[in-house]
């Protein structure tokens, strides 16, 4: 464990935007935590091998207004590892907008050398009230790239936020999302993505602790690349709201391939916190 990384690897400032590389001959799992000086919330940061797969999709950026007064914003960053410069093309596309007109913007990050897209919707999209996917593609080659994002309510005392991964393949089976609470202090939203840019659909069953049903199934039809939000779960569920649950997420139809995630957001503060599905087949 190292506290305080920037001042331990002697910085000369600290109000950078910095990454690290672990070298190691052994197999190790490394992380951050990114914490918010004025309010304390910690972002988790799992660390990630580059990938040189084509183009990598994070499933959900924000500029929007959101419930009990919050502020959602995302914060996107790219590392390109290698020799020569990535030459890259963004696809935000937002929900409610045709899939196959994206708003797009060409990147280019140099080699070994990190690109910081804070509020990426509004500073580089030029976009508010909308929320989307976000597809990084290379020009050409396959670059090796590291990518990350974070989600976050911009509050008046500070942010508090989530981590959002970037992915390269999603589920065409059945997947599961734990960790769905509903109560006076926590509410809970699904996000379905679908990743490899054919329609799917699918259908989602909300499971007490026990394993057992909760009212009526959802049926969703996500579009290639698209992504849909159902938002207080237990609202749509049509059932009272409840700790410890799950939500079940099969395919149904289609050739698409689906990404869930679960984003918990306490009522109080307005930080959010995202679980990622669990394939289990």
């Amino acid at each position: 464990r190292v506290d305080c990384i920037l001042q331990a690897a002697g910085a000369p400032q600290t109000n950078v935007d910095a990454f690290a590389v672990v070298e190691t001959d052994s197999t190790v799992s490394a992380w951050a935590s990114v914490v918010d000086q004025s309010t304390g919330d910690a972002v988790f940061v799992m660390g990630a091998e580059p990938t040189g797969e084509g183009s990598v999709m994070i499933p959900v950026i924000a500029r929007t207004p959101g419930a009990a007064g919050t502020n959602w914003h995302s914060d996107v960053r790219i590392v390109a590892f290698g020799e020569s410069a990535a030459d890259l093309e963004l696809e935000f596309r937002p929900v409610g907008a045709p899939v196959d007109l994206p708003v797009t913007v060409n990147l280019t990050v140099e080699p070994g050398a990190g690109k910081a897209l804070d509020d990426i919707v509004g500073t580089v999209f030029g976009m508010d009230n909308v929320v989307g996917t976000l597809r990084i593609i290379p020009d050409s080659g396959d670059p090796l790239l590291a990518v990350a994002s974070r989600t976050y309510n911009q509050s008046l005392q500070g942010t508090y936020g989530q981590f959002i991964p970037a992915v390269t393949d999603g589920s065409r089976g059945t997947a599961t999302v734990i960790g769905i609470d509903g109560s006076a202090d926590q509410r809970s939203n699904l996000l379905v993505s679908e990743v490899q840019g054919e329609p799917v659909e699918v259908e989602a069953t909300l499971r007490d602790r026990h394993g057992d049903p909760l009212g009526s199934p959802l049926f969703l039809t996500v579009e290639g690349f698209a992504l849909v939000q159902v938002n207080d779960v237990f609202t749509a569920f049509g059932v009272s709201p409840r700790p410890n649950c799950r939500i079940d997420i099969r395919r149904t139809a289609g050739l698409g391939s689906f990404f869930a995630l679960a984003s918990v957001v306490d009522g109080h503060t307005g930080d959010a916190v995202a679980i990622s599905m669990t394939e289990i087949e």
